[in-house]
């Protein structure tokens, strides 16, 4: 369909371009959807992870080696892990729906006893220089305490939910402090590091989370081509998206014959 602007006097095409304008603008709007976005997930390995022990109290990682990490209690002394994650892939404005702490544990040392427990640490650490002697600080606030220990040979999962969303929110992440509590005899699991040779085995942290909706123009290609005829000269050459009258016939051509007649 096409306008029928040259029938129109100057002002109401400038009045007519006016409402197109306004209608483009309305459309473009009303044109802009809201997609639910769909759960995804990512799966990090550990940026930091090292372990401690209260009997070698100015070494890290000892006795093990560095492709190890230990927690609980073996005779009398207690080993603890170091761990954290970088979560700058996971998109900015996101939800976090679920997030998973899994370890393999190799080796488990006498019988399970007392409790495992996660803590939020406070201040930076490096995974090369940490030891009980300079070990940081930590918060008991939302501490995870768990008793039922992993066999030797299996995964261990730990929910740390509620670490992960605090930290994407903006709490400061140094990651966690992996202890134990009220074991009364050798109750220790050895776990691979992120530097043991067959990555299968490595820690990792599972997070499925919500990204931030995504926003669709479904009607922009056809609206800016109206705009744009609209913007243009008053000659009668724009199409129209909207149903239209049928154009105005042209002035008729009048002629007058040898008896003075018009016709």
């Amino acid at each position: 369909m096409y306008s029928t602007d040259c029938c129109l006097p100057a002002f109401l095409k400038r009045s007519k371009k006016m409402l197109i304008r306004t209608l483009f603008v309305s459309l473009l709007l009303s044109g802009i959807f809201i997609l639910p976005a769909a759960a995804d997930q990512v799966t990090l390995e550990p940026s930091l992870d090292a372990f401690v022990c209260d009997c070698v109290p100015g070494t890290t990682n000892p006795m093990l080696g560095n492709q190890y990490l230990a927690q609980g209690r073996y005779s009398a002394c207690y080993n603890r892990t170091f761990i954290a994650w970088d979560l700058a892939s996971i998109p900015a404005g996101s939800t976090i729906d679920d997030a998973e702490f899994r370890i393999y544990c190799c080796q488990f040392y006498g019988a399970p006893t007392g409790q495992m427990v996660y803590y939020r640490v406070l201040e930076a650490w490096s995974e090369t220089t940490v030891t009980y002697n300079n070990m940081p600080a930590f918060t008991t606030d939302g501490a995870i305490f768990l008793s039922s220990w992993p066999a030797g040979e299996s995964w261990h999962t730990i929910d740390v939910t509620d670490f992960v969303a605090g930290w994407f929110a903006g709490t400061d992440n140094y990651g966690l402090y992996c202890h134990s509590t009220g074991s009364t005899s050798t109750s220790d699991c050895a776990y691979y590091s992120s530097r043991v040779t067959s990555p299968g085995y490595r820690p990792r942290l599972v997070v499925t989370f919500t990204p931030p909706a995504a926003f669709e123009q479904s009607t922009w290609g056809g609206l800016k081509t109206l705009a744009d005829d609209e913007s243009g000269s008053d000659e009668c050459q724009c199409e129209c998206l909207m149903e239209l009258p049928p154009p105005c016939p042209g002035p008729k051509e009048i002629t007058i014959n040898s008896n003075g007649e018009m016709h």
